[in-house]
C-alpha cells in the first residue's frame, strides 16, 4: 500500500469518527437543549469539528481544489468564534441585561500588548467594543479569503513564503494574525469581565475548547509552512503521488492530515465541555431559566434555526449602535414618544 493511500485511509477513519461523535452531541442538543437562543449557538460551535475534519479531508484528497475547502474551513472558524461570544451573551440574559450587569463591575484596564488602548467604561460601551472586536474577524477573514483566491489564481500567493515581499502570503498571514489576536483578546476580556456570572455553566472548558481549535490549528499551519522555508520539509518527503508534489504541497497535505487526526480529540473534548447536562439544570443566571426536564422540539426546525446566519448580517449592521440597559432603552423610547407628540414634545 502506498503511503499516500495509507494517509487517506487513516485521515478518513479519524474524520468519520470525529463526525460521528460530534453528530451524536449535536443530535443530543437538538433534542434536549430547551433554550432556543443558547441551543442555536451551541450547535454552531459543535459543528466546527465536522466542518474542520471534512474540509481538511477533502483538501487532502482533492489537492487541486484544496484552497476552496480550506477557505470554507477558515470562514467557519471566524463564524464559530462569534457564535461563542453570542452564546455567552445569550446565557447571561441578552445584551440589555448584560449591559446592566457590567455597569456594576469594577473598571477593567487593558493588558500588554494593548495597554495603550483607552479603557472601555463598564456597561454598554464595554459590551459593544468587545462585540465589535470579535465581529471584525468575520469580514477580515472573508476579505483575506478573497485575496487568497485572487492571488492564487494570479500565481502570486506564494503559500509558505512568509518573508517574500513579492507575494501575498506574508501580508495575508500578518493581517489575519492581527485580526485573530484582537478577536481572541476581546473575547478573553469579555470572558474575564463576566466570569462570576458564567461560573454555573463551567466556562473554562468551553472557552479552551474553542480557543484551542482556532489558535492551535492556525499557528500549526504557520509552523508547518515555516518548516518549508527552512528546508525541513522538502520534495524528498513526497508520498508517491504520480505528479511528485513540491514541498509546499506536501506541507499543506501534512497540515490537513494532522487536522483530520486532531479533530477526533476535539470531538471528545466537546463532549466534556458542552455536555448536555450543563444546559438541563437551573442556571441561576439573570435572564435565563433552564428547566431540568427534557424538552423535545422538532429536530429539523431546530437545525434550520442553527444554520440560519442572517443574524450575523443584522449584528454587523447594528454593531455601531449603542447597547442600552433596559432602563436606558425605556427612557430613550419615552423621549422619542414625547418628542413626536403634538405641541412640541408636551403631553
Amino acid at each position: 500500500m502506498q503511503l499516500q493511500t495509507l494517509a487517506y485511509a487513516i485521515s478518513g477513519a479519524f474524520t468519520l469518527l470525529a463526525i460521528i461523535l460530534s453528530g451524536w452531541l449535536i443530535w443530543t442538543h437538538l433534542l434536549y437543549n430547551p433554550s432556543a437562543g443558547i441551543r442555536k449557538h451551541v450547535i454552531r460551535i459543535l459543528m466546527m469539528v465536522p466542518i474542520y475534519a471534512l474540509t481538511s479531508y477533502m483538501a487532502l484528497v482533492f489537492n487541486e481544489s484544496k484552497l476552496l475547502f480550506e477557505t470554507v474551513r477558515d470562514l467557519y472558524e471566524a463564524f464559530a468564534l462569534y457564535s461563542f461570544h453570542c452564546f455567552l451573551v445569550e446565557y447571561l440574559g441578552g445584551q440589555s441585561v448584560l449591559a446592566s450587569t457590567m455597569r456594576s463591575k469594577p473598571q477593567m484596564t487593558h493588558v500588554f500588548p494593548f495597554c495603550c488602548v483607552q479603557p472601555w467604561s463598564m456597561g454598554g460601551k464595554f459590551l459593544r467594543q468587545t462585540t465589535i472586536g470579535i465581529l471584525q474577524y468575520i469580514p477580515i477573514k472573508l476579505l483575506m479569503s478573497i485575496v487568497m483566491l485572487i492571488t492564487s489564481l494570479a500565481g502570486v500567493y506564494g503559500e509558505g513564503e512568509l518573508m517574500n515581499p513579492l507575494v501575498s502570503y506574508g501580508y495575508v498571514c500578518f493581517i489575519l494574525s492581527a485580526s485573530q489576536t484582537w478577536a481572541l483578546y476581546c473575547l478573553l476580556i469579555f470572558f474575564h469581565g463576566a466570569h462570576e456570572e458564567l461560573q454555573p455553566m463551567r466556562p473554562w472548558p468551553k472557552f479552551l475548547a474553542i480557543k484551542a481549535i482556532i489558535f492551535f490549528t492556525y499557528w500549526q499551519s504557520i509552523m508547518i509552512s515555516g518548516l518549508v522555508s527552512v528546508g525541513v520539509i522538502s520534495e524528498k518527503w513526497h508520498i508517491g503521488c504520480p505528479d511528485c508534489w513540491d514541498a509546499q504541497k506536501i506541507a499543506s497535505a501534512l497540515n490537513d492530515f494532522v487536522i483530520c487526526v486532531e479533530m477526533l480529540g476535539f470531538a471528545i473534548a466537546h463532549h466534556y465541555a458542552f455536555a448536555i447536562e450543563d444546559f438541563l439544570s437551573p442556571s441561576g443566571t439573570a435572564g435565563v431559566s433552564v428547566p431540568s426536564s427534557n424538552v423535545k422540539a422538532p429536530l429539523l426546525a431546530n437545525f434550520m434555526d442553527a444554520i440560519n446566519v442572517t443574524d450575523v448580517s443584522t449584528d454587523l449592521k447594528n454593531s455601531r449602535n449603542e447597547i442600552l440597559t433596559k432602563k436606558q432603552a425605556l427612557a430613550a423610547k419615552f423621549e422619542r414618544l414625547n418628542s413626536s407628540s403634538p405641541g412640541g414634545g408636551m403631553f
